[in-house]
C-alpha cells in the first residue's frame, strides 16, 4: 500500500492555495465574495487573521489585515490577493475566479466518484510485506541528503474511538549541512472501505531535527473528516479519480501549540499504467506509475512509481511552481531496497 502523498503547500512553503482551475465536479455551488473572503480567512488565519468587514472600492469588495498587510478581493467573479501574501508588488494578483473555489467554500455541493477498475499495484491482502527498509536519496534544488525509510508491522489499533490498523514509518536523514540530522516517526491509521479503497483517518508525525547545531522537537497530527478516501486499486491504465479532503492540522513545536488550522483541498490521482523502472541503485521492478496533483493549485505535480503487486514506494518526482513563477523540483532515488529482510526483486 502506497503512503498518501505529502501535502504540496508544505514542500513547497506557498504563502496560500487560493489559486484554481475549473472544478471538475458535480454541481459545485459558487460563492459569493463575502463567502469566499469568509472561509479564507478560517483557511489561512495565519495571512488573513480575524474577521474583517466587507469594503468598496469600485470594482473590488475587498478585506484589510492590517496585522499582516495583506488585502484579499474579488472584482466581478475575479479573485485576488495583493500584499505580501502576493509577492509585495503594487498591483491585485489574480488567483481565479469564484467557480475555482466552489468546492472549497461549499464542498458539500461537490461529489466526489470512485473509480470502478481494478489493477494488481497494490497488496490488497496486507499480508506479502510484513516490514521493509529503503534508502532513498533526495535532491531539492541541488542539493542532496540520504534518507533511511523503513516500516514496521501492521497492527489493529485505537485512534480516535475507532478500531483502525496502522503501521510507522520512520525516516532516519542527514544532510545537506554538516551535522544536520532528521529523525521522524509516521503513525499512520486507516482501515479498508470497500474491496479495493481505504480510509485514511489521522498521521501522527514525531520530529526531532537537528540544523547548524540547532535542535527541534514537534508533534504534527492531520485528522481527516470524514476519511481521505484513497482508491488507486481501484483504477484502470488512464484513469483518475479526484477526492475532497477535509484536513485538521495542529502542531506542537519545542511547546508551543499552533491550531487547529482547518482546510479544504481537492486531489486527484491518475494511473497511468505499468512500467519496467530502473531505479537510481537498486535495479529494475516492475513498477506502476501514478501522477497525483492537487487541481486548485496549478504547477504542482507528483510523479511516483510503486512496486507491483507491493504497493511499496520506488521512487518519486514531485514539481512545484510558486505564483511568482519559481519552479522547484524534488527527487527522491532509491538506492536500495529489502522486503521482510531480503533483497527486493
Amino acid at each position: 500500500m502506497s503512503r498518501r502523498p505529502t501535502k504540496l503547500t508544505a514542500l513547497l512553503g506557498l504563502p496560500l492555495a487560493i489559486v484554481g482551475v475549473p472544478a471538475a465536479l458535480a454541481a459545485p455551488r459558487t460563492p459569493t465574495a463575502t463567502e469566499l473572503m469568509d472561509w479564507a480567512e478560517r483557511t489561512y488565519s495565519q495571512f488573513f487573521p480575524g474577521h474583517q468587514a466587507d469594503q468598496t472600492l469600485t470594482p473590488y469588495v475587498y478585506r484589510y489585515y492590517a496585522m499582516t498587510g495583506n488585502y484579499v478581493g474579488v472584482a466581478g467573479d475575479a479573485v485576488y490577493i495583493l500584499g505580501p501574501v502576493a509577492g509585495g508588488g503594487a498591483a491585485p494578483v489574480q488567483v481565479g475566479v469564484l467557480s475555482d473555489f466552489a468546492c472549497q467554500v461549499h464542498p458539500d455541493s461537490c461529489t466526489d466518484t470512485a473509480p470502478t477498475g481494478a489493477n494488481d499495484c497494490d497488496d490488497l491482502t496486507l499480508t506479502k510485506v510484513s516490514s521493509y527498509s529503503a534508502l532513498r536519496r533526495h535532491v531539492v534544488s541541488g542539493m542532496s541528503f540520504d534518507v533511511l525509510e523503513s516500516r514496521g508491522p501492521l497492527q489493529q489499533v485505537q485512534y480516535r474511538g475507532r478500531s483502525v490498523m496502522s503501521w510507522q514509518l520512520r525516516h532516519e536523514s542527514t544532510g545537506p549541512g554538516a551535522g544536520d540530522r532528521s529523525d521522524t516517526d509516521d503513525w499512520w491509521y486507516f482501515e479498508r472501505s470497500g474491496a479495493r479503497s481505504y480510509a485514511y483517518h489521522g498521521q501522527v508525525q514525531d520530529q526531532v531535527s537537528t540544523t547548524g547545531g540547532v535542535t527541534s522537537r514537534s508533534r504534527t497530527e492531520y485528522v481527516w473528516d470524514p476519511a481521505w478516501m484513497a482508491h488507486d486499486a481501484a483504477l484502470n491504465p488512464g484513469q483518475d479519480y479526484t477526492v475532497t479532503v477535509h484536513s485538521s492540522t495542529t502542531q506542537v513545536r519545542d511547546g508551543v501549540t499552533t491550531g487547529p488550522t482547518a482546510s479544504t483541498e481537492r486531489f486527484r490521482t491518475r494511473f497511468v499504467g505499468y512500467e519496467s523502472r530502473k531505479t537510481a541503485g537498486a535495479g529494475t521492478f516492475e513498477a506502476c506509475r501514478f501522477e497525483g496533483d492537487w487541481p486548485d493549485q496549478p504547477g504542482t505535480l507528483s510523479v511516483y512509481w510503486v512496486l507491483r503487486g507491493h504497493g511499496i514506494e520506488l521512487e518519486r518526482e514531485v514539481q512545484m511552481t510558486s505564483a511568482g513563477g519559481t519552479t522547484v523540483v524534488q527527487k527522491g532515488l532509491l538506492m536500495s531496497l529489502t522486503v521482510n529482510g531480503q533483497p527486493a526483486r
